[in-house]
C-alpha cells in the first residue's frame, strides 16, 4: 500500500510553532506520545484523500517515519479551522481497521439511458486487515448494476487477508429516478391569476387604509 505522506518535524510540548503549522500528536503502545508539527495544507490534503481512520506515513526531516491511523481531528468551534491532528501509531505486521478509498468506474445502463438514479453512499470501505495486506484503494465497476440494486462492503472483492470490517454497509445503489411534477396551468387558474392582477392595477396607491 502507498501511504499518504505528511511531512513533519519534531516539536516540543508546549511550545509555539510556526505560521500555518499544525500541531500533531501520534500515541505510541507503551510508549511515550511523539509530539510533531506539519503544514496544515499537507495535512488537510492527506485527510481529503485518506479521511479519519485512514493510515499515513509521517516522515521527519531526520528520515524516521512513523506510520499512523488517523484518530481525530479538530477544528475551531466557530473558525472551523483545523488546530489539531491526533494519530495511533501501527506496525506493518498488525492487523487493524482502516479505511480505504473507492474508485468506481462505469455507468450501468439504466443511468445512462435516464431509467435510473446512481446513488453513491460512501467514497471509502472500512476493512480489516494486516497493515501490509491493505491496497492503495479499491476499484468498483457498477456497469451491470440495474434498478433495485443494492451493493453491500459485503459484496465487493477485495484482496487477499483483506475482509470488510462492516459487510452489511451500503455503498451505492440505483433505484428509480426522483420525478418532480410540475402543475401545468389550466384555463381557470390563468383566468383566476389574470383578475388577480387587474385587481391589483386598478387599486390607488395609497387606498388601502385610508380615513376621510
Amino acid at each position: 500500500m502507498r501511504y499518504q505522506t505528511i511531512q513533519v518535524k519534531a516539536r516540543e510540548s508546549g511550545k509555539k510553532i510556526g505560521e500555518g503549522d499544525l500541531p500533531i500528536a501520534i500515541s505510541r503502545s507503551g510508549k511515550d506520545t511523539v509530539s510533531l508539527a506539519a503544514s496544515a495544507t499537507s495535512v488537510q490534503g492527506a485527510v481529503r484523500k485518506s479521511g479519519v481512520g485512514g493510515i499515513m506515513e509521517l516522515v521527519e526531516e531526520g528520515g524516521e517515519s512513523h506510520l499512523g491511523m488517523l484518530k481525530e481531528l479538530q477544528w475551531h468551534p466557530v473558525s472551523r479551522k483545523l488546530q489539531h491532528a491526533s494519530f495511533q501509531e501501527v506496525k506493518r505486521n498488525q492487523e487493524v481497521n482502516t479505511t480505504v478509498p473507492i474508485v468506481i468506474v462505469g455507468e450501468p445502463a439504466a443511468v445512462a439511458d435516464r431509467t435510473g438514479q446512481f446513488l453513491k453512499n460512501s467514497d471509502s470501505i472500512e476493512m480489516h486487515a494486516k497493515v501490509s495486506a491493505l491496497p492503495d484503494h479499491v476499484t468498483i465497476d457498477v456497469s451491470s448494476m440495474q434498478v433495485g440494486d443494492v451493493l453491500t462492503a459485503g459484496a465487493i472483492p477485495l484482496p487477499d487477508g483483506c475482509r470488510a470490517a462492516n459487510p452489511d454497509s451500503v455503498i451505492c445503489s440505483v433505484t428509480q429516478p426522483t420525478v418532480v411534477e410540475i402543475e401545468t396551468p389550466t384555463a381557470e387558474t390563468d383566468a383566476l391569476g389574470e383578475a388577480a392582477s387587474e385587481g391589483a392595477e386598478g387599486e390607488e396607491p395609497g387606498a388601502e387604509g385610508a380615513s376621510e
